[in-house]
């Protein structure tokens, strides 16, 4: 990149740096929030004194997401659905692997989709534990912290998650809903 005549031209860089990445003063830059670094990269780091590939980073915030997806199908299905013919449970399975981002994500697994799978699998635990706080008898503002914990961290992945955190006002919003005089 140094040795190009104009290194920020497109047609003069023709597959040449890395794809995501913003090229500034001689150094290459990732725009991309500190989730993965936090939770997967530094922590690998911290125990093995080794980089960790961001395909198995990849991976590892996939299967994340989807079992925490999973988890949450059950527990509504279990509170609202207990009837419901095994056959849509797993036509919903199903659909949670396969409908999702995740299959597209894991063709190419670079540096631009580690923050995007960090964020999936953050957004997950975040419905999970919001879900866990509205069917709480007690403790449910413990949930509530552990849910906005999980959206704090799935923004610093994707910051495109922020208005998704409208999501913590629905176990504010039941109770309060509930405490209503003619409910």
């Amino acid at each position: 990149m140094l040795a190009l005549k104009d290194p920020y031209n497109p047609a003069e860089r023709a597959g040449k740096g890395l794809h995501d990445a913003s090229y500034y003063q001689g150094r290459y830059f990732i725009y991309f929030g500190v989730t993965p670094v936090v939770a997967a990269f530094a922590p690998v780091r911290l125990l093995t004194g080794r980089f960790i590939d961001e395909r198995f980073v990849i991976v590892g915030f996939a299967w994340a997401g989807f079992l925490l997806s999973v988890t949450v199908l059950l527990d509504v299905r279990r509170r609202h659905f207990a009837g419901a013919p095994g056959w849509v449970l797993l036509l919903g399975v199903l659909a949670l692997g396969l409908a999702t981002m995740v299959p597209p994500l894991l063709r190419r697994p670079s540096i631009w989709e580690v923050p995007i799978a960090a964020g999936y699998a953050g957004f997950m635990l975040t419905l999970l534990c919001t879900w866990r706080a509205i069917r709480a008898k007690r403790g449910g503002w413990i949930w509530l912290g552990a849910a906005s914990l999980a959206m704090g961290l799935t923004v610093g992945a994707r910051p495109t998650y922020l208005p998704g955190a409208v999501v913590l006002l629905a176990p504010l919003a039941l109770r309060w809903w509930v405490g209503r005089p003619n409910r």
